[in-house]
Parts: structure tokens; sequence; C-alpha cells
């Protein structure tokens, strides 16, 4: 697999996850910067964008899902192809919101254990 292809395959998934993802992917950015600073006053920030990550998710699964539903009020329920942009916006949030906050957790919880040493 190339580089060019998982960029390819980025951007794709950005798209596809409406406006929430974008926000998502930033925040995921941000706190996986603080956590490489690995400095104690950063932690609290580490933990917070843990927290917010999932809810971000929850956002944009509403919002698909609201995509989903207006779809089936403009055209029914006979083309379910125009149901899955709706559909893949809720499923990938929710994932992007769980793939950023767990391995901050995670981090969160190392990072505190080795500033208590």
């Amino acid at each position: 697999m190339s580089l060019i292809h998982v960029y390819e395959q980025v951007f794709d998934m950005l798209r596809k996850g409406g406006v929430v993802m974008p926000i998502i992917f930033a925040v995921g950015w941000i706190a996986w910067i603080l956590v490489l600073m690995g400095k104690k006053e950063h932690s609290k920030n580490i933990a917070s964008l843990a927290a917010v990550a999932p809810l971000l998710g929850l956002l944009g699964t509403v919002m698909g899902m609201v995509h989903t539903f207006e779809t089936i009020e403009r055209f029914g329920f006979g083309n379910p192809v125009l149901l899955a942009d709706g559909i893949s916006e809720a499923l990938l949030t929710t994932q992007a919101g769980l793939l950023v906050a767990f391995p901050l957790l995670l981090a969160n919880t190392y990072i505190k254990r080795r500033i208590k040493k």
C-alpha cells in the first residue's frame, strides 16, 4: 500500500464523515501532540479531549441519521444506495470518535501514573 493510497483513504473518510469528521480528526491530532509533549499541565487537557471525542462521534451519528431520514423523506425507501451516505456518515463518525478516545484515555492514565512516580 503506497503512501498516496493511504492519503486518499484518509481524505475519503474525512469527506464521507460529514462536517464533524474533520473536527474529530483535529481533536485527535491536538490531543496526541499534548500527549507526546508529556507535561503535567497537559494531562487535564488530554483527559478533556479524550472525553470530547466520543461526544463528537455521537454528534456525527445523529447528524448522519438526520441526513438518512431527510433522504427517506425526499425519495422514500426505494433506493438503498441513497440511504447509504447518511448511514455511512453516522457509523464513520462514531468509529472515529471512539478510535480517538480509547488510546487517549490509555495514554492519559499512563501519564498520570508516571507523574505520580
